[in-house]
C-alpha cells in the first residue's frame, strides 16, 4: 500500500527542492543589496580620503614654497646682521612644522 503513493514523496522533495531554490535566491539578492550598500559607503570614504589628501598636499606645496620664497630672501641678505639672524629663526621654525 504505500509503495502505491511513491510519488507523493517526489513530490514533496519536488516542492522541497523549489523552496530551497527560491530561498537562496532570495538570500543572494540581499547579499548583492548589501554588498552595493557596502560598495557605495566604501566609495564615498574613499572620496573622503582622496579629499583630505589632496588639502594636505596643497598645503604642503604651499609651505614648501613660502620656505623657497623665504630662503631666497635670506640669501639677498648680509650674513651675520641682525635681519639675517631673524630670517634664519624663522626659516628654521618653518622646517619645524615641516617636519
Amino acid at each position: 500500500m504505500l509503495a502505491e503513493f511513491w510519488w507523493i514523496g517526489i513530490i514533496i522533495a519536488a516542492i522541497a527542492a523549489l523552496v530551497a531554490i527560491t530561498v537562496s535566491l532570495i538570500a543572494a539578492k540581499e547579499t548583492d543589496a548589501e554588498k552595493s550598500e557596502k560598495a557605495a559607503k566604501k566609495a564615498s570614504e574613499l572620496a573622503e580620503q582622496y579629499k583630505r589628501t589632496k588639502e594636505a598636499y596643497e598645503d604642503l606645496k604651499n609651505s614648501l614654497s613660502d620656505y623657497e620664497n623665504q630662503l631666497t630672501a635670506l640669501n639677498k641678505l648680509k650674513e651675520g646682521t641682525d635681519e639675517w639672524k631673524e630670517s634664519v629663526e624663522n626659516l628654521n621654525a618653518q622646517v619645524m612644522e615641516l617636519i
